[in-house]
């Protein structure tokens, strides 16, 4: 798979799949290569819990959410900088 680089927008940001459950922020993602597609699996904050989520995408300009998001369930973790965080 080939990925040219946009001069326009030389840093793609994954900003969150756009639903309620991952509109705070995104964190640890993990990418893996295929055959047409990079795959993201990471952590989506909704204010309150963090939930796992999966998108791809081709160009990273556009990302494709997976229509069963969140792929995993709530989960308390740590924030940083926290009396409990790391």
């Amino acid at each position: 798979m080939v990925v040219t680089k946009d001069l326009a927008n030389p840093n793609p940001i994954f900003k969150g799949s756009g639903q309620t459950w991952d509109s705070c922020g995104v964190r640890e993602a993990a990418i893996f290569t295929g055959p047409r597609y990079f795959h993201f699996f990471y952590d989506g904050f909704d204010g309150e819990v963090w939930r796992g989520g999966y998108v791809r995408t081709h160009d990273f300009r556009t990302f494709e959410p997976n229509p069963y998001n969140p792929v995993s369930p709530p989960r308390q973790i740590p924030t940083l900088g926290t009396a409990t965080g790391y």
